[in-house]
C-alpha cells in the first residue's frame, strides 16, 4: 500500500518556523556583503530562498492559493539562479532535482536558462566527463536538459544504452529513462506507465528522500512533478490520481507578472553571462553561459565539442 503524505504535521512545523522579520535581516545582510565581501553573497541569498520556500508550501497546503504559490516558487528559483552566477561550476548544482522550482514557476525564460545550464555536469576525471557515465548523477542531470531542449537523438541513444546495459548504481533511474523515451517518441502511454512505476511504494520511498527533498519529502513527490512538468512543457498533459501529486500544479500557466520584491532582483539580468575566472576548472566560463531568447540554445553536443577542443 502506497503511504500518504504527512501534510498536517509537516505544514504545522513549517508554519511555526515562519518569521517575516528574518527575511529583512537576510536582505540587509545581502547588501552588506555586496559592499564588503561580495564573494560570500550566496550565503545571504540561500536563507532568503528558504524563507520563500516555506511560504510557498505553507501557503499552498493551507489555502490552495495557486497565484501566491507560483509567485513564491519563482522567487525561490530566481534566487537559486543568482547563486549559480557566483558558483557556476559547483558540483551538484545542475542535478535534475534542481529543476523542480523553475518548472513549477512556469517562467519560460528561467526554464530556458536551466535547460542550457550544464557546466557542473561536465566535470571530468581521467575516464571522461561525468555526464557521460551512467553511474553518476551528472548523467541523470544531463538527461533532463536534453529533454527540456528537445534534443531527442542523444536522449534516446543514452536512454536505450542505459536500459540495455543497466548501471550498477541508481537503478531506479531507469524508470526515468523509460519516461524520457516515451516523451521523445510522443507516446503518452509510455510516459504514464513510467510515472506509475515511480508511485510504487518501494520506489517512492527510495526516490522521495529527505537528503534530496529536505522540506518536500513528506508533502509531494518532487520527481513526479519534474517529469509531469517537462511533459507539459512539450504539450502532454499527464495527470495521475495520487495524493503525492498536486494536480493544480501540472498545467503550464505562466503568470502575467512575476514578483520582484527586492531591489537586487530587479537589477539582476537572468541571462547575464558567467564571468571568466583563471582559477576555474573552465577558465572561459562566459562561452558556456545559457543563451537568451533569439539565440540558438547551447546544446550538449556543442558544449562537449568545445570542452574537448580546449584540451587539445
Amino acid at each position: 500500500m502506497t503511504p500518504k503524505p504527512n501534510v498536517e504535521e509537516s505544514i504545522g512545523k513549517l508554519a511555526g518556523s515562519i518569521r517575516p522579520e528574518r527575511v529583512q535581516r537576510f536582505v540587509s545582510a545581502f547588501y552588506e556583503l555586496a559592499e564588503h565581501n561580495p564573494s560570500n553573497l550566496p550565503a545571504a541569498l540561500t536563507p532568503i530562498s528558504q524563507e520563500h520556500l516555506v511560504l510557498a508550501l505553507v501557503g499552498w497546503f493551507k489555502t490552495s492559493n495557486l497565484l501566491e504559490f507560483k509567485e513564491n516558487v519563482f522567487i525561490v528559483a530566481i534566487l537559486d539562479r543568482m547563486v549559480r552566477q557566483f558558483r557556476p561550476t559547483a558540483q551538484s548544482s545542475a542535478n535534475a532535482h534542481n529543476l523542480l522550482y523553475p518548472l513549477l514557476s512556469d517562467h519560460t525564460d528561467l526554464i530556458r536558462w536551466h535547460a542550457q545550464y550544464m557546466l557542473p555536469l561536465f566535470r571530468e576525471d581521467r575516464n571522461g566527463f561525468w555526464c557521460d557515465k551512467p553511474n553518476d548523477y551528472e548523467y541523470h542531470g544531463m538527461q533532463a536538459r536534453l529533454a527540456l531542449q528537445g534534443d531527442w537523438e542523444p536522449l534516446i541513444e543514452r536512454c536505450e544504452s542505459s536500459l540495455r546495459n543497466p548501471p550498477t548504481k541508481h537503478r531506479t533511474n531507469l524508470i526515468d529513462y523509460e519516461f524520457y523515451l516515451g516523451l521523445a517518441r510522443g507516446d503518452i502511454d509510455e510516459m504514464y506507465a513510467a510515472l506509475e512505476k515511480l508511485l510504487q511504494p518501494k520506489v517512492l520511498a527510495q526516490r522521495t528522500r529527505q537528503d534530496t527533498w529536505p522540506v518536500e519529502y513528506r508533502l509531494f513527490s518532487g520527481w513526479h512533478m519534474i517529469y509531469a512538468k517537462i511533459a507539459a512543457w512539450w504539450g502532454y498533459e499527464i495527470e495521475l490520481d495520487s495524493p503525492w501529486i498536486p494536480k493544480e500544479w501540472l498545467p503550464v500557466q505562466p503568470l502575467e507578472e512575476y514578483p520582484e520584491p527586492y531591489q537586487f532582483m530587479r537589477e539582476f539580468d537572468l541571462f547575464k553571462p558567467f564571468e571568466d575566472r583563471e582559477n576555474s576548472p573552465v577558465p572561459n566560463l562566459s562561452e558556456f553561459s545559457p543563451r537568451p531568447p533569439g539565440e540558438p540554445m547551447l546544446t550538449y553536443t556543442e558544449m562537449k565539442q568545445k570542452l574537448e577542443e580546449m584540451k587539445q
